[in-house]
């Protein structure tokens, strides 16, 4: 098999016909994207971005970081000091992408307390389910975005 190049959200992954951790091209890779820290932003697809922004303030500790002079975009991140953590975006759209599975989970350091909240807000939730040593629920945005909640031994 060749190798190409694949670009990714902007980032080149040489792909090679062999799996080698220990290969060259695995090193080369790693040199080119060693500054890369963390997922910075998750984007999330909503019919009505200020019915949105609403439901994510009101249940979570997010401050507004961004908002797009047209209305199509608000950003939040959490409203505490310390290292920046990944961010959370709202886009406007007309039409909801088909998912199949939860894109992103929150942690939390005591699930019961977090699904007592959920629901007392009366969020659409699951059970709380565990495996692996995990312990989790998901939840469903107004747009019906799902969303997981899940704590483990950090």
């Amino acid at each position: 098999m060749r190798n190409r190049v694949r670009f990714y959200h902007r980032i080149p992954f040489l792909v090679t016909g062999t799996r080698s951790s220990n290969s060259n091209a695995s090193k080369e890779v790693f040199q080119m994207i060693k500054h890369i820290k963390r997922i910075d932003t998750v984007f999330v697809p909503v019919t009505d971005i200020s019915r949105s922004k609403e439901w994510y303030m009101n249940l979570f500790n997010f401050r507004v970081v961004y908002e797009s002079p047209d209305g199509s975009y608000v950003g939040f991140r959490f409203n505490e000091s310390g290292p920046l953590q990944t961010g959370l975006t709202l886009y406007q759209t007309d039409q909801l992408p088909e998912s199949r599975h939860i894109a992103f989970n929150f942690y939390t350091t005591d699930v019961d307390a977090s699904y007592a909240y959920f629901t007392e807000r009366q969020v659409r939730t699951s059970e709380i389910h565990g495996a692996g040593g995990m312990r989790f629920f998901d939840a469903w945005d107004p747009d019906g975005n799902g969303i997981g909640v899940v704590t483990f031994p950090e």
